[in-house]
């Protein structure tokens, strides 16, 4: 019966550990840490759509985001023609805007959060941290923030007057 006992105690406690390390894993870590692998599993998604259904290859360069234009085109014509549902809509633009974010990290920095703040909640924004100053004695800091989750809904719900290359150049001229 003592015996019985110790192997559900160690089970339990085996249970525990690695519970508590999963949870290390996403939150001792970093929040961020969670988010900026979520995001590149969907970036990785999208090299591989983009290739797989649209015949364009993305390589993580600045000039691929105009391809990105042309794929949402589509979605925004067939959204104009007939509602794309929200939950695949949601699914769509976190797979392209992920792409996006995940180019414009690569070339200008920033980090991934989950909360905008300025657009709110769950909209996946970048933030930048600028610091400027004429020297070492006077700096100042400046948070700005990219969100091409955002970028990548307009452009298909408004069509081509709102550009995501457009809104990556801008971007990364102010960053």
């Amino acid at each position: 019966m003592i015996l019985e006992w110790y192997w559900l105690a160690l089970i339990g406690l085996i249970t525990l550990f690695l519970g508590v390390f999963a949870v290390w894993r996403t939150e001792f870590q970093g929040p961020k840490a969670g988010i900026r692998a979520r995001m590149q599993d969907f970036a990785k998604q999208a090299v591989a759509t983009a290739a797989k259904e649209h015949q364009i290859k993305l390589d993580h360069s600045a000039d691929s985001i105009a391809a990105i234009d042309t794929i949402l085109e589509g979605f925004s014509r067939r959204h104009r023609s007939q509602p794309i549902p929200e939950k695949e809509l949601s699914q769509i633009v976190l797979t392209w805007g992920a792409y996006v974010g995940t180019t414009l990290i690569k070339h200008h920095g920033g980090d991934w959060h989950v909360d905008s703040l300025t657009a709110g909640s769950n909209t996946y924004p970048i933030l930048f941290l600028k610091t400027k100053g004429a020297s070492e004695n006077v700096k100042t800091s400046t948070l700005s923030e990219a969100i091409p989750v955002i970028w990548c809904l307009k452009r298909i719900r408004y069509g081509n007057t709102e550009s995501v290359a457009a809104k990556y150049q801008k971007a990364t001229a102010s960053n």
